[in-house]
């Protein structure tokens, strides 16, 4: 609701933003369709639109690397070798690089996609290239003139958006076509498109190697290994080729004219595709292919890309011949296998016998097992031993990218020397130096009131993307930053040296000290960006580390596994009590307090006796059921912990060790857990939590230091004084004592959650600094000696 508030203001009071933001709804909606489409992914919805916001930040870092390497080769952005030939070669495979982040953290998620997921991941890392080129250029042409952009949409010389997610974002003009010397339409796709494509043949390519080196590929093996590499190059080759040859066709037609190899290569690309217009329909081509190889996989995955015995049948197709059985017989398991996910995953809405409410978690519950059965399929269809397999894979991945940027950065740099800055007027508008000189000055024209509503406003848009806060926070602030120094980075981006010179002549000390300030808390690690990513890094390590034990895995799936279950159970009950309400009652009238007075109500106003007991035994079911899902959730945490401390080295004494579903819970005023490290010189006294559990917002009242809140040191200080297991520790062991009361062993202190079996998350740690408060060492001392001698 908040975000739609601050939509609502910001598009009354920013001029031109209705306008801007018109890219980024598009493409979000042509989003949504090609997931509706892609019926064979695996991939959430939420990690592509966070993927898309993180690209509409990556896309500055990528213009601002293009700018340093066209300084390198000897151009300037108002150079034409800089738009028509590194905004291509530069570009294209960038746009692809942020891909590499995932494929190097977690390989053995990414070699395990299904070709469809690498298809909506390429689309999502492009569209916001396409966000943010678009939404500078709107903003620019709306700085000038409100009408500006509406008339070059209605000329035919603008960006179009639809929820047709293959045309939106594309960009045509009206040009004499060279060679024929008619009148045409020239066009290049929106980023996503040519982004998706190149993708998409990555997914295929993949595919192809894997099949090349199954038995059943006999002679065709090299053919396959041509296509797997031979694919993806070409498809990057023609994105570039369109791409450079849109961006001098609509500076002037007359390029064509120039001599030279690379531009003839480029020329024929150009012509052959259509002049930008066969992207789309391979794009088509490939989103098909890419449908049909994950059906393929899942055949060959056997029962487990199955839904169920009977469910999702493909016929053998015996009589076909046998080179056309399998092709043939994965477009009919497409269709098949579709129709079955889509009519299972509907009859888990309506089950008979629920609530509304039950059966839309019902249905939920049974999409994300029907996705599951297709990760399921993708991964037993991967072939390699973990975890050399997945080492192998990021290491390919890596020389690939490394190789692919080398050529790209070669042949754009040979290219635009050889086109030179005799092509077109000298204008860099088609260059993100000159659309960041127009984004400056707009958000220079909203004043301090406008730039804070947008600002809230895009990070309250980007966590509602799914994004974190602290990325939500980090990747607006540099936008924000880029904005705000605008014209000093298009300035610094044409001459770095003649910038720098004009800056050092003309800042004032104050000034330069706010620019340091300004950077340092917008990059530099300790302002909000920085803090969340060290928690980022600490966390993904303990994730990484969980990740690669199998045993660890085991043991937490089977108590999520059970936890599922039991809150199945739970929600069932609910229901079932829910459904049986008298009228003028609530839940509330039967929680474990209530329930008897309400009973003996409903007995004197008349209730019969039968449906007084089927309430009572429906009431007694729903106190039984919630306990457990509680404790469940209390000890995954409590496992989860006991795995992440052992990792790090930690010794967890018996008494702290968690007693399993059966066991009893902590109790109240007692630590979660107390781990010594293995050199002696800390305690560690982490809060556990598990599934969806939260530390309490609540404070409670500590015997020395008042009120304090769950987590804080004084919390801490004060279980570690009231848990008669702490104090039996440091009783058996003086020596720990003795460290602890003089502060040479440190007491720490953090939050360890685990939401998943295959996540690990850490708050930043904190001090409890025991051996400051004498009053409660004495007290700790007292207790000791009550208790006696071990």
């Amino acid at each position: 609701m908040a975000s739609v508030v601050l939509l609502g203001v910001a598009l009354l009071v920013i001029e031109g933003l209705a306008e801007a933001l018109v890219p980024a709804v598009s493409l979000l909606a042509g989003l949504g369709v090609l997931v509706l489409v892609a019926r064979t992914r695996t991939v959430r919805l939420r990690s592509l639109t966070v993927l898309l916001s993180v690209s509409t930040v990556w896309a500055l870092l990528v213009a601002l690397f293009t700018a340093g390497v066209g300084r390198l080769v000897g151009l300037t952005t108002s150079d034409d070798g800089a738009p028509i030939a590194l905004a291509a070669f530069i570009e294209e495979p960038g746009k692809l690089l942020i891909l590499l982040v995932p494929a190097l953290v977690a390989p053995g998620r990414m070699r395990r996609l299904a070709a469809s997921d690498w298809m909506l991941l390429g689309y999502a890392a492009g569209a916001g290239f396409t966000v943010a080129e678009d939404f500078a250029r709107r903003i620019s042409m709306t700085a000038i003139s409100p009408w500006l952009s509406l008339l070059a949409e209605l000329l035919g010389t603008g960006t179009s958006y639809s929820l047709n997610p293959l045309t939106s974002g594309s960009f045509q003009t009206g040009v004499t076509v060279p060679w024929t010397g008619e009148w045409g339409q020239v066009m290049v796709v929106g980023h996503q498109v040519s982004t998706m494509l190149v993708a998409s043949t990555v997914g295929l390519g993949m595919w192809a190697w894997r099949h090349a080196g199954h038995r059943g590929a006999g002679a065709a093996t090299p053919w396959w290994r041509l296509v797997a590499v031979g694919g993806p190059a070409a498809a990057l080759a023609w994105a570039v080729m369109d791409h450079a040859a849109y961006n001098a066709t609509v500076a002037s037609a007359g390029w064509t004219q120039k001599e030279g190899l690379l531009l003839g290569v480029v020329k024929l690309v150009w012509l052959a595709g259509g002049m930008g217009r066969g992207q789309m329909v391979l794009a088509v081509v490939a989103l098909g292919a890419c449908l049909v190889v994950d059906a393929h996989r899942r055949l060959l995955a056997g029962p487990l890309g199955t839904l169920g015995e009977g469910v999702g049948v493909v016929p053998e197709l015996s009589g076909l011949a046998a080179p056309w059985r399998a092709p043939v017989r994965a477009v009919v398991a497409l269709g098949v296998l579709t129709w079955a996910d889509l009519t299972v995953t509907a009859a888990g809405y309506a089950q008979p016998g629920l609530t509304r409410r039950a059966r839309m978690r019902a249905g939920r519950r049974t999409g994300r097992l029907v996705m599951e059965v297709r990760r399921q399929a993708m991964g037993v269809t991967v072939p390699g031993a973990e975890p050399a397999a997945r080492r192998r894979w990021a290491l390919a991945a890596l020389a690939i990218a490394v190789v692919v940027a080398l050529v790209c950065l070669g042949v754009g740099g040979a290219l635009g020397r050889v086109i030179g800055p005799d092509v077109i007027d000298a204008d860099d508008t088609l260059f993100f130096a000159g659309l960041l000189d127009s984004l400056a000055s707009w958000w220079d024209s909203l004043g301090l009131g406008g730039q804070i509503l947008l600002t809230a406003l895009g990070v309250v848009a980007l966590m509602s993307l799914g994004a974190s806060g602290a990325l939500a926070l980090g990747a607006f602030g540099v936008f924000a930053w880029a904005a705000e120094h605008g014209h000093g980075v298009a300035d610094f981006m044409r001459d770095p040296r003649q910038a720098t010179v004009d800056y050092l002549r003309t800042v004032t000390l104050g000034q330069l000290l706010w620019d340091v300030l300004d950077f340092a808390t917008t990059f530099i690690p300790g302002s909000a960006l920085g803090l969340g990513a060290r928690s980022a890094a600490r966390s993904l390590e303990a994730t990484v580390a969980l990740r690669r034990n199998v045993d660890d895995l085991v043991e937490l799936s089977s108590l999520f596994e059970q936890r599922s279950v039991l809150t199945a159970a739970r929600n069932d009950a609910v229901d079932r009590l829910r459904s049986l309400l008298p009228e003028g009652t609530t839940m509330r009238d039967f929680t474990r307090r209530n329930y008897k007075n309400t009973l003996r109500n409903l007995h004197d106003a008349g209730y019969r006796s039968y449906d007084l007991d089927r309430l009572r035994q429906a009431a007694r079911t729903v106190h039984q059921a919630r306990p457990r899902v509680t404790r469940a959730a209390e000890v995954a945490g409590e496992v989860g912990g006991v795995q992440d401390l052992t990792r790090r080295g930690y010794e967890i004494p018996d008494a702290f060790r968690p007693q399993g579903l059966a066991g009893k819970p902590t109790g109240p005023r007692r630590v979660d857990m107390l781990a010594v490290s293995s050199d002696g010189t800390s305690i560690h006294v982490p809060e556990l939590k598990g599934g969806t559990s939260r530390l309490n917002t609540g404070s409670v009242p500590t015997t020395f230091e008042g009120d304090a809140l769950q987590g804080t040191p004084a919390y801490v200080r004060d279980h570690l004084l009231t848990d008669p297991r702490v104090i039996e520790l440091f009783r058996d062991n003086p020596g720990i004592w003795h460290g602890v009361r003089s502060g040479r062993i440190a007491v720490t202190s953090e939050v360890i959650s685990t939401p998943n079996p295959f996540t690990v998350l850490h708050s930043h740690p904190i001090d409890v600094d025991l051996a400051s408060y004498p009053q409660i060492i004495a007290a700790i001392e007292d207790k000791i000696a009550a208790l006696g001698p071990p």
